[in-house]
């Protein structure tokens, strides 16, 4: 479908310009999913965004979170654009070899968590996705 054939033209160019690895690493909802740890504590737990290569995402602000936030997402050079569903936030990282760093301006911030400019969302080890999984 029309639909699929720009999903996979968005991950197309989005893993022709990343620094590797962007997918490949997760064991979240897919094999192909990049999975990112906030650098500072979330709401009470890690607080994490997954990156699914069909251009969705979902993140969970930590344990004492019910909420789980989900959307999509897109590039722009090394801008990447979350849109979420529910709320419509919209909320922008630039992209680096050690992960998505938090751009504030233009962004609505999360849910429970407020996320400062420049703070960093690192690429998860494969033991910290391990434990989320099974959380």
């Amino acid at each position: 479908t029309e639909g699929q054939t720009d999903a996979v033209e968005k991950l197309e160019a989005l893993l022709a310009w990343c620094p590797e690895p962007l997918f490949g690493t997760g064991t979240s909802s897919s094999a192909e999913a990049a999975v990112y740890v906030y650098e500072k504590e979330g709401f009470g737990g890690n607080f994490t965004i997954t990156l699914d290569p069909d251009g969705t995402f979902q993140y969970y602000e930590g344990y004492l979170s019910s909420y789980i936030g989900f959307g999509t997402w897109e590039m722009d050079g090394n801008l990447l654009t979350l849109r979420e569903h529910d709320y419509g936030l919209v909320n922008h990282f630039t992209i680096t070899p050690e992960g998505l760093v938090f751009q504030a301006e233009g962004s609505d911030n999360f849910f429970y968590k407020e996320v400062a400019e420049g703070d960093r969302f690192l690429e998860a080890a494969p033991e910290t996705e391990a434990a989320e999984a099974s959380a």
